[in-house]
């Protein structure tokens, strides 16, 4: 009969949330991804301008950007922000056609996040299932 130490088993449990963490965030993925593209196909893209900037908390910013649809203005928050955005800068928004008040910026950005945390968990359920307790090292060596 096997014996399975304590720490073994918190090995597998740790690993197994992790690994259940990296499928959280891939299915997340995968949701929004279906949902951009249903938007997407009822959008038209619009060249947008960043207005303004605000510094909310530490480093967290209110991102305003100001766009034109059928002759209406429109300035919203861009519910973004990345360092490298400045005031005056053009993006291209994906604004819908029946509410010109809804948009939606490229996900491309925030895709390669998702992935690295989804491999960094992953990395850490693999980690944790390959590396033994000390105390299984000690029982091999007495066989």
């Amino acid at each position: 009969m096997s014996y399975v130490s304590h720490k073994r088993i918190l090995q597998f449990l740790i690993a197994f949330v992790f690994i259940a963490l990296g499928l959280q965030v891939i299915i997340d993925y995968i949701g929004s991804k279906i949902e951009y593209d249903r938007f997407i196909k009822n959008a038209i893209p619009v060249q947008a301008k960043i207005v303004d900037i605000d510094p909310r908390l530490s480093e967290s910013y209110d991102v305003y950007v100001m766009y034109e649809v059928k002759g209406e203005s429109y300035k919203k928050e861009l519910g973004y922000y990345d360092k490298a955005l400045r005031v005056g800068q053009e993006l291209t928004l994906f604004v819908d056609k029946s509410d010109h008040s809804k948009f939606k910026l490229d996900p491309s950005k925030a895709e390669k996040g998702s992935f690295t945390f989804a491999f960094l968990f992953f990395g850490i359920a693999i980690f944790t299932l390959v590396i033994k307790p000390k105390d299984e090292y000690r029982n091999e060596d007495l066989l």
